[in-house]
């Protein structure tokens, strides 16, 4: 079961180090609200220009750790046709 959390997401233009804290516009971190069971549909415009992608669970400030293995299924795609 997930642990009660946002998602935040680090972008790598490299697939290694460095890894960036997504933003937007206004400086505010890209935050995902999830819940267990749930499709969450993402501006793909924050992921542009990075080859890898981290989803984390928690924001930079507060971290939450999972109490275990947690799978996200991802799939990419034009889903609203």
């Amino acid at each position: 079961t997930w642990t009660a959390a946002n998602i935040t997401v680090l972008l790598s233009p490299t697939c290694g180090s460095p890894w960036y804290n997504a933003y937007d516009g206004a400086g505010n971190e890209y935050v995902i609200a999830a819940a267990a069971s749930r499709y969450i549909g993402l501006d793909t415009a924050y992921f542009i220009g990075a080859r890898c992608i981290k989803f984390v669970s928690g924001t930079s400030a507060v971290p939450v750790a999972q109490a275990g293995d947690r799978v996200l299924k991802i799939g990419y795609g034009r889903f609203n046709q």
